[in-house]
């Protein structure tokens, strides 16, 4: 009976412990996800509800402050056509979103991009007319003299340059770099969010795997045979896996004995790194 009980309460963990096993270990190194723009936008903005709800508070509260035109940093500017153009950016998005976007991707990647389009001739050439959200992924093509050290931002997607006069770019510090690009805030939290993320998978597996609390099963069932151990998996699959069934108890035919089914305190304090992870996102 021991072989049976063991049999099913390693078939019922294995959605937890597999995804982690195979994901984040290679040869018994921790693997991280990867240090660039795209990883953190996918994998952390669109993927992670945690990093997505504390980048979503702080941008909205970031987009809502009052922005004002300065001279010399302490003369405040009351009237001028750039409030009318921070509001109404470009004829499809308003100030509040074009701003929203510029700080998502500051705060996740540690760069963000504006590009401020105008006429190229007439009486308003040069002026910027309309300001446009760029790729969150871009090159750097340099110049050849520190006074002008860049001369335009490459999109990587699709190759289309930008020339840098007319690109605001806002970074982050980089501490190990020549100060061209900002480093991500999530660069030294990338352990802590990739837990993250394996945690949230781990519990919706635990949820999924083991809807049941216990089987009640017959003594001889160790004496089964290859059919009957397929059978009963099959009708385990069929009518006690799955979250609409948590906590339920399932019978078989026969004299019975009762095997409860149930998560380690190792498990437990796996899927309780979860709150962990959070702690230190929100530190982030």
């Amino acid at each position: 009976m021991g072989s049976i009980r063991n049999m099913l309460s390693r078939w019922l963990i294995k959605g937890l412990t597999d995804f982690m096993r195979s994901s984040t270990y290679v040869g018994g190194k921790y693997i991280m996800m990867e240090d660039d723009p795209k990883a953190y936008i996918d994998r952390g903005l669109l993927y992670n509800p945690d990093m997505a709800a504390v980048i979503g508070y702080v941008k909205k509260v970031a987009a809502a402050v009052p922005w004002v035109l300065k001279r010399n940093y302490d003369e405040t500017i009351e009237d001028h056509e750039l409030y009318h153009l921070w509001e109404y950016p470009n004829p499809i998005t308003r100030g509040s979103l074009l701003r929203q976007t510029w700080i998502e991707h500051y705060l996740a990647t540690g760069n963000g991009y504006l590009f401020g389009l105008g006429p190229e001739n007439g009486n308003n050439k040069g002026k910027i007319k309309q300001l446009w959200n760029l790729y969150y992924d871009l090159a750097i093509e340099r110049g050849d003299n520190l006074d002008k050290p860049i001369v335009s931002y490459k999109n990587k997607f699709n190759n289309k340059e930008y020339p840098a006069e007319k690109v605001l770019h806002w970074k982050t510090t980089d501490p190990g770099g020549d100060g061209l690009f900002g480093v991500s805030p999530f660069k030294a939290g990338r352990l802590a969010l990739q837990q993250s993320n394996d945690s949230y998978l781990a519990n919706a597996k635990s949820l999924q795997n083991m809807g049941a609390a216990g089987i009640l099963t017959r003594k001889d069932l160790a004496h089964a045979g290859p059919e009957q151990a397929r059978k009963l998996k099959d009708q385990w699959k069929q009518e006690q896996t799955g979250p609409e069934n948590f906590n339920k108890l399932t019978i078989t035919q026969g004299e019975y004995e009762y095997i409860k089914f149930g998560l380690s305190p190792v498990d437990m304090a796996l899927l309780d790194s979860q709150v962990r992870s959070r702690q230190a996102i929100c530190n982030i």
